[in-house]
């Protein structure tokens, strides 16, 4: 049986849907399906994008999608929407 592999727009739609309400690392760590070290840099990615915003909380780090990254989810979403179209009629 072949893996299937998720790619980084999967990764990031996952990454930005976990974190609309706040979510520690863990959570997006267990939520999306990544590991630690694989989350991390996607992390750092999205905020320097502006799409996540990192948020001290009760001595916790909280990661929250932004504006932008709402946006962006839906942007995705709509692409995988026609994509999804496109496919069936092939």
């Amino acid at each position: 049986m072949a893996s299937k592999r998720r790619n980084q727009v999967s990764i990031v739609s996952d990454i930005l849907n976990v974190c609309v309400n706040g979510a520690t690392k863990a959570k997006i760590v267990h939520q999306a399906n990544l590991n630690f070290s694989t989350v991390y840099p996607y992390l750092i990615n999205l905020i320097n994008k502006g799409l996540v915003e990192e948020i001290a909380e009760n001595s916790k780090i909280m990661y929250k999608t932004t504006l932008k990254g709402l946006e962006f989810k839906k942007k995705i979403e709509q692409t995988r929407t026609v994509m999804d179209e496109i496919n069936s009629c092939v």
